[in-house]
């Protein structure tokens, strides 16, 4: 089993399909069979917490024909763009007849309905208006710890669908502070609420160098990303409740559908060497749209060699169709420029040199996530791992740093003291 790792995801996920919850860990097995009338399955990044979750939900569907069950998160936008994508990815091919996208349904040839919906109150009611008339059998929450104890106790009562057995309310999360609602509720475990746990590790399915790297962090990100415990955080500037995913607004033009945003950058921190010890080259494309609201729209670090590094953000640039290239010149000089060029000599470049440490230059991107304006367009575990964990000591955050110089480039004002920058090539 242990090969599946090196699965290219084309194989993979057909694989996945037919195994089920059979390929997953021990404690997604104890989840997945559970018929406690609560149940947490919390854990690390990588956990496999949203793919059981929905396997669950889709497996209970197959087995009482015409039930009614509730998928939900916290916000429809977060649900649309992660929890929703896992639970179609997980269903069989075809087994999905039927779909009601303004309602938010999908469902099974058997007439059992899946409710795919955010708990965002309505403005004149201050609840959630549809899931309040809903009678369901079971109930699915996804990231649990977005909820507030009252969408909990509300959720509790739809469970009230008569021809099923049993009824329960199942959720996975990541895990938060320890004297969170939530773990406050499932501590001590009982026989009605059952809750697991697991670490990164667990996941068979993770590549073994994203195993590696995630086994790198220390202390207490170590304790709560990669073996999944409830703890606090302190030193990290990000705060992981201002990390926030939603989808990217789109439009329609010749080429199909692309992004709806006023500009995208592919920014560059780039590593001193390429050697196996040595750290990564941070490569992150993002952008800001027309309300002023950025977009962080791929994470494309990794250890490469000048060459290889040089590409991958030449060909982000195409692909996104972004504005231009920055990147970090203090220690490259020009010869971040240069590897472009060999590339594509054209290509529009801007070189940003940093006059401050790595956490005051931050600091000021730290504060547009806490005013809610700039988004992830999915989970980025590996970067959102270093903006949450990076203290000012150990390794260098070398995707914390991609993200930091293309959202000072997207949405500080040029001049901006902690960053001065010359363009060169086409803009």
């Amino acid at each position: 089993m242990e090969s599946l790792r090196r699965l290219p995801r084309p194989v993979l996920e057909p694989r996945r399909r037919e195994l089920g919850p059979d390929c997953a860990n021990d404690q997604q097995r104890a989840f997945f069979d559970s018929h406690a009338g609560e149940l947490l399955y919390s854990g690390a990044f990588g956990a496999g917490k949203t793919r059981i979750l929905v396997e669950k939900a889709l497996a209970l569907g197959r087995r009482y024909p015409g039930v009614p069950i509730g998928i939900f998160r916290k916000v429809r936008a977060s649900l649309a763009a992660t929890t929703q994508v896992t639970f179609l990815q997980a269903s069989r091919p075809g087994e999905l007849v039927r779909r009601n996208r303004t309602e938010g349904w999908h469902e099974l040839a058997n007439g059992s309905r899946f409710w795919l919906l955010g708990l965002d109150a309505d403005p004149a009611t201050g609840v959630p208006s549809k899931v309040g008339s809903l009678d369901l059998a079971f109930a699915f929450v996804d990231e649990a710890v977005e909820l507030d104890e009252g969408d909990w106790m509300m959720l509790l009562g739809r469970l009230r669908y008569p021809d099923v057995p049993w009824r329960q309310i199942a959720a996975a999360t990541n895990p938060s502070r320890p004297d969170h609602w939530l773990k406050q509720r499932f501590s001590p475990p009982t026989d009605e609420r059952a809750y697991f746990s697991a670490a990164t590790a667990a996941n068979r399915f993770l590549p073994q160098d994203y195993v590696e790297r995630m086994q790198g962090l220390t202390g207490i990100y170590r304790e709560r990303y990669v073996m999944g415990g409830w703890v606090a955080l302190s030193g990290g500037l990000f705060d992981p409740a201002h990390i926030k995913r939603e989808p990217v607004p789109i439009h329609h033009d010749k080429g199909g559908i692309v992004p709806w945003l006023r500009r995208i950058v592919v920014a560059i921190d780039p590593a001193v060497t390429s050697q196996a010890g040595s750290d990564e080259t941070g490569i992150v494309v993002a952008g800001v749209d027309h309300d002023g609201m950025a977009h962080v729209l791929a994470d494309l670090s990794g250890r490469m060699t000048p060459e290889q590094w040089a590409r991958r953000a030449i060909d982000a640039y195409h692909h996104h169709r972004a504005d231009r290239i920055v990147a970090e010149v203090n220690n490259g000089g020009d010869l971040v420029e240069r590897n472009l060029r060999v590339v594509e000599p054209g290509v529009p470049y801007r070189s940003m040199t940093a006059s401050r440490g790595k956490l005051v230059r931050a600091e000021p991107i730290a504060s547009l996530y806490a005013l809610g304006r700039v988004s992830h367009a999915e989970p980025f575990h590996e970067l959102e791992a270093q903006m949450v964990g990076y203290d000012g000591t150990g390794n260098s955050p070398d995707r914390m740093d991609a993200l930091v110089w293309a959202l000072s480039e997207l949405m500080l004002s040029k001049g901006w003291g902690s960053v001065t920058g010359s363009a060169g090539g086409v803009v």
